[in-house]
């Protein structure tokens, strides 16, 4: 894994003032310290990967709610899981402005981990959703219309994807990811480039 690859997040001189006012005003209220990388403090684990976890997280001038992916780059062994890290980064990029895809807004190298700041889609995904929240879920599924707008939805985002040259190699339920106002949400992660 070569780190110089990977571009490293710096704080602009204007933002450390307010950095600064938020860390001292966050201990000054005796709240405790979170995890944080970048201009991000880091939350509760919200999933697992392959090589690392998924946590949620929140630019700490914005507000902004994100999800952050942690790879431990000490996971990063071989040249095939340094490829693949830098494939779904490739992929993010170059479908990541699509709705139905979740973007990536950042990404940040540190000597031990690597971090991909993502789009959080605040509602979990279609498996978690269909089991928890849909009483129709256990007599059949979600009701026609609902079922046929998040149809269309991942369709929309396959379809561009393909259009790229991008093939998502494992869709189900549990990689449909839903926003606010249950529109989907397509991880690239599973994806690959058509050769």
């Amino acid at each position: 894994w070569k780190a110089s690859r990977v571009v490293r997040y710096e704080p602009r001189t204007r933002e450390l003032p307010s950095l600064r006012r938020l860390v001292a005003a966050s201990q000054a209220a005796g709240r405790p310290a979170l995890d944080s990388v970048g201009m991000y403090a880091l939350g509760r684990t919200i999933g697992h990967g392959a090589f690392g976890a998924v946590k949620a997280g929140v630019h700490k001038l914005s507000g902004l709610r994100v999800a952050v992916k942690c790879y431990r780059n000490a996971d990063v062994r071989t040249e095939a899981d340094a490829r693949a890290l830098e494939r779904e980064v490739a992929i993010l990029r170059l479908v990541g402005g699509h709705m139905q895809i979740v973007r990536l807004y950042e990404l940040i190298d540190t000597p031990t981990h690597t971090y991909l700041v993502l789009e959080l889609a605040t509602h979990g995904d279609l498996a978690t959703h269909l089991r928890a929240s849909c009483p129709q879920a256990a007599a059949g599924g979600l009701a026609d219309g609902a079922a046929a707008e998040l149809f269309a939805q991942a369709c929309e985002a396959v379809a561009f994807c393909h259009a790229n040259g991008v093939i998502h190699r494992d869709i189900k339920p549990e990689n449909c990811l839903l926003a606010r106002g249950g529109r989907a949400r397509a991880p690239a992660a599973a994806a690959v480039a058509a050769a």
